[in-house]
């Protein structure tokens, strides 16, 4: 049911999201 790729995906997406908040803030 984990596919890899997927979770790395979702992984990668959130990351962005926060990076982005972050850079909102900054």
């Amino acid at each position: 049911m984990g596919d890899k790729g997927y979770i790395k995906k979702k992984l990668l997406q959130q990351l962005m999201a926060q990076g982005v908040q972050l850079l909102t803030t900054l």
